[in-house]
């Protein structure tokens, strides 16, 4: 008989707990409830605070190689679709408060900043609260890591809002919007007037409005001939949309049944019995069990 898996909690760490034990071809069970920490997440990756590794990089005069990522994580983030985690490396990332942070993997939405040499990045002006183009663009020129690269930032005039609403909707509507394909296709039409105008650019950074159901970046940049991608936002951000879309794909995938609810007791079974969980109320009763060991 097969092993019965309860998992708690669907953000990432639950997700993949999930994936491995259905790989072990147990029967899983997610049960979770509300917004996790990792659907308010801002789509960089981390395998350690990003500030630590920074550090450590300034003290050593140079990047850190990224540690390789072991067979069963790759499998993982290839099987998720939403991430980009590079085997040897890692990516850097712009912020909107100004800075270029490392990161050991991205949400393919983001722009990595890592590959760009000696060359112009356009950031369009938009008339939103929480995107002002001409500071960012001030901010990330001058960034060390932007000085080392010979990156410099500039401000154009785009017209990347296409209704008046967009002004003020938060940024997983205007994401959502970008879902659209002809919606794409318009701010496609807008983003290769703004490099025209420019006469040429090296890659372009937008606001966190590139897909609400999935990352719309790399769409762009296949069409338009150069990397495009969203600058990095702390909670809130449409990466955490991205993220639920995905995991919920990924375990419909795996045939791992979700349950809503929020788990109010947990206690042992020393028999090692499969796990039991009662529902009331949308509050689970759960007793754990022994889980497959892990090689």
């Amino acid at each position: 008989m097969a092993r019965s898996i309860l998992v708690i909690g669907a953000g990432v760490a639950g997700l993949a707990a999930a994936w491995s034990a259905r790989r072990r071809g147990a029967q899983v069970t997610v049960i979770s409830a509300g917004v996790g920490e990792t659907a308010l997440a801002g789509g960089a990756v981390d395998d350690v605070p990003w500030e630590q590794v920074e550090r450590a990089a300034r003290l050593l005069g140079s990047d850190l190689p990224a540690g390789d990522l072991a067979p069963a994580a790759r499998q993982f983030a290839a099987e998720l679709g939403l991430w980009d985690v590079p085997q040897a490396s890692g990516v850097r990332l712009a912020t909107v408060a100004g800075r270029i942070r490392p990161a050991r993997g991205r949400d393919r939405a983001l722009l990595d900043l890592g590959s760009l040499r000696r060359t112009r990045v356009l950031i369009p002006r938009a008339a939103r609260a929480a995107w002002d183009a001409d500071a960012l663009a001030e901010a990330l020129t001058d960034e060390p890591f932007a000085r080392a690269r010979g990156l410099r930032f500039l401000p154009v005039d785009a017209p990347v809002l296409r209704f008046d609403d967009e002004r003020q909707i938060a940024d997983g509507d205007l994401a959502a919007r970008h879902d659209d394909p002809a919606r794409l296709s318009w701010l496609l039409d807008r983003l290769r007037q703004a490099l025209e105008g420019a006469g040429g650019a090296g890659a372009i950074l937008l606001g966190p409005w590139l897909g609400a159901r999935a990352p719309r970046a790399e769409a762009l940049a296949a069409r338009l001939g150069v990397p495009v991608g969203e600058a990095v936002i702390g909670a809130g951000s449409p990466a955490g949309l991205r993220f639920e879309a995905a995991r919920d794909a990924l375990l419909a995938a795996i045939g791992a049944a979700r349950r809503h609810g929020r788990v109010r007791a947990v206690g042992g079974d020393p028999g090692g019995r499969a796990d039991r969980a009662r529902a009331s109320r949308s509050t689970w009763r759960a007793r754990t069990c022994r889980s497959p060991r892990t090689r």
